[in-house]
Formats: C-alpha cells, sequence, structure tokens
C-alpha cells in the first residue's frame, strides 16, 4: 500500500502517457496489464496507481520504489518485455520526487 510520507525513505515515479479521449480506454488496458504482469512482479515495488484524467487525454502511474537504483534495475528489465513499443509509442513522460511535505485531515 501505498504511504505518503516525507519521513518514508523511498522514492515516487509518476509516469505520465498523453493520448486521445479515444484511446484512453486502449491505454489504461495495457499500462494496467503491464503493471499487474510484469512491474507488480519487480524488486523494489512498493506500489503502483493508474490514474486516468477526466478529460480523457492523460493516463498516469503514480507508483512508489524502494530506491532508484531498483527502479533502473526495473528499466533494464523492461527493455526487453515485448509490450514495450505500444506504450512507448504515447511518448511515456517520467519524473522522479521524494515527498517533502504531506497532510492528512
Amino acid at each position: 500500500m501505498a504511504t505518503i510520507s516525507a519521513d518514508k525513505d523511498c522514492i515516487t515515479a509518476i509516469v505520465t502517457f498523453n493520448c486521445e479521449p479515444e484511446q484512453q480506454a486502449e491505454l489504461a488496458d495495457k499500462v494496467r496489464a503491464y503493471i499487474k504482469d510484469f512491474i507488480s512482479q519487480q524488486e523494489g515495488l512498493i506500489s503502483s496507481h493508474l490514474h486516468l484524467s477526466i478529460c480523457g487525454k492523460r493516463v498516469v502511474n503514480y507508483a512508489q520504489w524502494k530506491s532508484m537504483d531498483h527502479f533502473k534495475a526495473f528499466g533494464e528489465k523492461a527493455k526487453t518485455r515485448p509490450e514495450l513499443p505500444a506504450m512507448l509509442a504515447f511518448k511515456p513522460h517520467a519524473v522522479f520526487y521524494k515527498v517533502d511535505f504531506s497532510v492528512e485531515s
């Protein structure tokens, strides 16, 4: 389960895919299967959450990893995956974060 806390020592990878609204469901299916069948099996993954924009123009994967080294090891394995080219066609953009502050009500 994702724990979003400045006290937690992990990295957050937010990967955004841009698409047309009529492509969102198909793209989400591909990314969901990739997460379920491959990413979820990788050492160092804490959690992964798929988000669909209300406007239909984006699919976002929010994932927490134990370290950048774990993410890089996953990235090397990912290069050989046959489903990768179909997702790369949507030009995913990854940005890495560390939590600085959080509040809950």
